[in-house]
């Protein structure tokens, strides 16, 4: 065996022959490197107990305090690092072609994970604690990153449930002391500067469009940019829309404003219908306001 900078090479079988041999060695210390070449086939640098009984499992120990790194390196004709075991192969692939790391089976991380450059998650992601994304989101089916969005939702999907949609927010909360404000979203920017130079049509909070149908087969019953499905009953006031403070404008849709019900119920109790008048709520008291 040859010395190499007080390390190992070892180049073939150890009898020289095609004949593949096993080294067995306690308490082998290595000051540099341990070169594993056969003159064919693959070189296996293998780590185990002697017995199956011993308590301690084999092992590759790198605990020096001078050290600041342990790696494991291909060369250029390689072009895969793989981690597997007897009962499970491709645990872990490291492709240098590909340019990432492939996970073969679920993996937990029980500490701090950084991710500082591209990955890609083809399964399932399970978070027990909190995500903090310091930087911009796509969510969807090969959506790109767009900077000027923060967090970006565009998924093409089909669905055969009674309901579905792009976002849904649900869960309890429960108030357990102060007094501020309860909701399930809020929309409140901290500030939207304009230096651009320009005019700009439309600053927001919030946007709506039209939600763009295609009727293939079935048919839209109430269609809508949005829909306030119904007004809570638990308040001291109750109302589908509040607008709190501020003047409300409605351009219509160039020939109405509004549609309002046709009759309001009898005023004055007999029963039947108040033809020709809206019920309307002015001041706490309800007036009826002919319409022709």
């Amino acid at each position: 065996m040859a010395e190499e900078h007080s390390g190992f090479i070892l180049l073939g079988d150890i009898d020289g022959s095609t004949n593949s041999k096993d080294i067995s060695a306690e308490n082998l210390n290595v000051d540099t490197k341990v070169d594993i070449a056969p003159a064919s086939g693959g070189g296996i640098l293998e780590v185990r107990n002697q017995t199956a009984n011993q308590a301690a499992s084999g092992k590759i120990i790198w605990g020096e305090s001078n050290i600041d790194a342990f790696e494991l390196q291909y060369d250029g004709s390689n072009d895969d690092l793989t981690l597997f075991s007897n009962t499970k192969s491709d645990i872990m692939v490291v492709s240098r072609s590909a340019g990432g790391v492939t996970w073969g089976y679920n993996n937990t991380v029980s500490g701090n994970l950084h991710i500082t450059g591209t990955s890609r998650l083809v399964g399932n992601v399970l978070t027990n604690a909190q995500l903090d994304v310091e930087g911009y989101s796509t969510f969807g089916n090969g959506s790109a990153l767009l900077s000027r969005f923060t967090m970006r939702i565009d998924r093409d999907f089909s669905a055969s449930a009674t309901a579905a949609g792009q976002l849904q927010l649900r869960g309890i909360l429960t108030a357990t002391g102060g007094t501020g404000q309860l909701y399930g979203a809020s929309f409140n920017p901290s500030g939207t500067v304009i230096n651009s130079g320009n005019a700009h049509s439309v600053v927001s909070s919030v946007i709506i469009d039209e939600p763009t149908i295609t009727l293939t087969s079935g048919t839209a019953t109430i269609a809508s940019s949005l829909y306030i499905q119904r007004a809570p009953t638990e308040g001291g006031d109750n109302y589908a829309l509040c607008v709190d403070s501020g003047l409300s404008r409605f351009d219509g849709d160039g020939t109405d404003v509004f549609e309002l019900p046709a009759d309001a119920t009898d005023p004055t109790g007999g029963g039947g219908a108040a033809t020709g008048r809206i019920p309307v709520k002015i001041g706490g008291a309800t007036v009826y306001i002919p319409y022709y």
